[in-house]
């Protein structure tokens, strides 16, 4: 009887946890100063404390649109989540830090 409760238990962690393993991505952040937007291709530059920039690509009209929406401009200081496909950064999130 115990082996079976043991079994359907491991059984269960294993259908709730592979998925998220799966799913699971490389997810990074940036903070610095914005330093170039381009509309076009939906890339920005972002230079972080360092002076190392980072360009990062968004793929998603309504994320890319929240630099529009929030007024976010060349010269702010941004907080960009970002996760790795390929050899691209692909943006998920981008926040101003202005006043922060």
């Amino acid at each position: 009887m115990n082996g079976k409760i043991v079994k359907t238990v491991l059984i269960i962690m294993i259908v709730f946890t592979l998925p998220s393993l799966i799913i699971a991505e490389d997810t990074r952040f940036v903070r610095g100063k914005l330093i170039s937007i381009d509309q076009e291709s939906k890339t920005i530059v972002v230079r972080d404390n360092n002076g190392v920039d980072t360009t990062i690509i968004f793929e998603d009209e309504e994320t890319f649109s929240r630099i529009e929406r929030f007024r976010i401009k060349t010269g702010d200081k941004v907080s960009v989540r970002y996760i790795f496909k390929g050899n691209k950064k692909i943006g998920k999130y981008i926040r101003s830090l202005r006043g922060c």
